[in-house]
C-alpha cells in the first residue's frame, strides 16, 4: 500500500514529469532589470564620485587670508591642507558629522604672484604626516586640489599712492647730535662747524609725483586685525645701550597693541627695570623679513613731546647692531627750533666711515597725523619721501647688504631730554608697513 498523497493506493504512485526548462525565457526576462538598475544608481553613483571637493573664497595676497571650505568628505575623519606641495603653517582640519568643514589660510609671504596649488591631503587619521620641513607631500597623498591665484595687492596699494601737494618745505635745518648709535659711534661734528647743508627739496613739487619703482608687494603688515602682526617681533631688551635715555624697550610686546585699524607703540611713565623714566618698545622684522634694494614704507602717527623720539629705520640681516644703519626719519617734536621741533625729520645713513644726513623742515607740524613715509633704495641711491614729496637723497656709501625694517618710540636723546611738560603717556600709531621689490 502507498500513500499517493490524498489515499492509500495499491501500486506507487508516480511522480510527475518536470516541467521543461525556461533558461532562454528566464535570460531574456533579466535583461530589463539589469539595465534599469545602473539607470536607477547612475545619478547616486555620480552623485558620490562628485561629493568631495574643495573650495576657496576671497582673494588671496601674500601673508592675507582666504576661506577654504569642503563637503562630501568622510565624517569625523582629519585632513591636512598643503601649499604647492607643503604642509608648512598650513591647518589640519576635522570634518564634522556632515562631511564637511571650514577653515582659513593664510597665503604666505614669500608666494608669488601667481598659480598656486592648494591641497587637501589625509593626515592618516592619527598618523602624523610629513609636512614639507622633513618631505615634501608625495602626489599619491593628494585628495583634491583646487587653483590659488595670488595677486600683488588687492587694494590697489601695488605702488605708493599718489599725494596732493605736500607743504611747502621751508629750509634745511642742522640736523640734532645722533643718539641712535651705541656709545662706540663716531662723535657728532662740533655744533660750531655744521656740514655743508644740502640743497632744500623744490618748492613747488609736482601735483602728482611720480611713485617710486618696484609695484611688486614682498611683504606686508596691516595693521587692520584684533592683533599685531606676527611678523613683528620685540627687538631690544631692557638696558641695550644708546636708544633712549629716559626710556627702557621692555624686550617685548607689552607696549605695543592693535585696535582701530592700527597698530600703537605706547610710551607710559612707569617704572623700570633699570630706573629709566617711561617704558617703551621698538617692533621689527627680525628674523622674519628683510630685503636689498626696493621700496620701504610705512604710514605713521606720531605724538609731540618734551624727549619725545619717533625713528624708522633698517638695520643689517641678523644683526641688531649698526653700522650700517638708514635712519628713513627720525624725529624730535619737542619744544624748540633749530635742530628740533614738530616741524622737523632727519633722514640719515650711518656707515664704517662716518654718517650722511639731511634733515628737513616742513614748515608746518607733522606731529598729530598720518604721514606716509618711504625709501627708494638702489644700489646708487637712497631717496626718502614722505607723503610723495623729497626729502632728500644720499648717493655715497648705500648699502650693498639685505636690511630689514624698525619703528620704535625711544624717549630721550642726547641733548634733548624729557621735561615736566612731557605727557605721562605717548602713542606712535602705524596703519601698515610694505616693502616693494626693486
Amino acid at each position: 500500500m502507498f500513500w499517493d498523497g490524498t489515499r492509500w493506493v495499491a501500486e506507487r504512485p508516480t511522480s510527475p514529469a518536470p516541467a521543461p526548462r525556461r533558461r532562454l525565457a528566464d535570460a531574456i526576462a533579466t535583461i530589463p532589470i539589469l539595465i534599469l538598475v545602473p539607470l536607477l544608481l547612475s545619478p547616486y553613483l555620480a552623485a558620490r564620485a562628485s561629493d568631495s571637493r574643495l573650495s576657496v573664497s576671497g582673494q588671496a595676497v601674500p601673508g592675507g587670508q582666504i576661506g577654504v571650505t569642503g563637503a562630501g568628505w568622510p565624517s569625523r575623519t582629519n585632513l591636512q591642507l598643503t601649499w604647492d606641495g607643503s604642509a608648512s603653517g598650513m591647518p589640519g582640519v576635522r570634518i564634522n558629522s556632515r562631511g564637511a568643514f571650514a577653515t582659513t589660510v593664510t597665503v604666505p609671504l614669500a608666494a608669488l604672484p601667481a598659480v598656486h596649488t592648494l591641497a587637501v591631503v589625509s593626515s592618516g587619521n592619527g598618523r602624523n604626516v610629513r609636512t614639507a620641513s622633513v618631505l615634501a607631500i608625495s602626489s599619491a597623498q593628494v585628495l583634491a586640489s583646487v587653483p590659488v591665484t595670488v595677486v600683488t595687492d588687492t587694494t590697489g596699494a601695488t605702488a605708493p599712492p599718489s599725494q596732493a601737494p605736500g607743504p611747502t618745505p621751508g629750509p634745511v635745518v642742522t640736523p640734532p647730535p645722533d643718539p641712535t648709535l651705541a656709545p662706540t659711534r663716531p662723535p657728532t661734528p662740533d655744533p660750531t662747524t655744521p656740514p655743508v647743508p644740502t640743497a632744500p627739496p623744490n618748492p613747488t613739487p609736482p601735483p602728482n609725483p611720480t611713485p617710486p619703482p618696484g609695484p611688486t608687494l614682498t611683504f606686508a603688515a596691516e595693521c587692520n586685525g584684533s592683533s599685531v602682526p606676527s611678523a613683528f617681533r620685540a627687538l631690544y631688551q631692557v638696558g641695550d645701550p644708546g636708544f633712549g635715555l629716559d626710556s627702557d624697550f621692555m624686550g617685548d610686546m607689552r607696549q605695543v597693541s592693535a585696535a582701530n585699524g592700527f597698530c600703537t607703540i605706547t610710551a607710559e611713565r612707569r617704572s623700570t627695570p633699570s630706573g629709566n623714566a617711561y617704558a617703551s618698545a621698538a617692533i621689527a622684522t627680525y628674523g622674519t623679513f628683510s630685503q636689498k634694494y626696493g621700496t620701504f614704507e610705512a604710514r605713521i602717527r606720531y605724538p609731540k613731546g618734551a624727549g619725545v623720539w619717533p625713528a624708522f629705520w633698517l638695520l643689517a640681516d641678523g644683526s641688531k647692531q649698526t653700522p650700517p644703519e638708514v635712519d628713513i626719519f627720525e624725529a624730535y617734536p619737542g619744544p624748540g627750533t633749530g635742530s628740533s621741533g614738530t616741524s622737523v625729520a632727519v633722514f640719515s645713513n650711518h656707515f664704517s666711515g662716518g654718517t650722511q644726513y639731511t634733515a628737513w623742515d616742513a614748515g608746518s607740524s607733522l606731529t598729530g597725523a598720518w604721514h606716509v613715509w618711504s625709501l627708494v633704495w638702489t644700489p646708487d641711491s637712497m631717496t626718502v619721501r614722505v607723503d610723495g614729496v623729497k626729502l632728500g637723497t644720499l648717493t655715497g656709501h648705500v648699502p650693498t647688504i639685505r636690511m630689514y625694517p624698525i619703528l620704535d618710540l625711544a624717549i630721550g636723546a642726547t641733548g634733548y631730554r624729557i621735561d615736566g611738560s612731557t605727557p605721562a603717556s605717548l602713542d606712535m600709531d602705524i596703519d601698515y608697513l610694505r616693502v616693494y621689490a626693486p
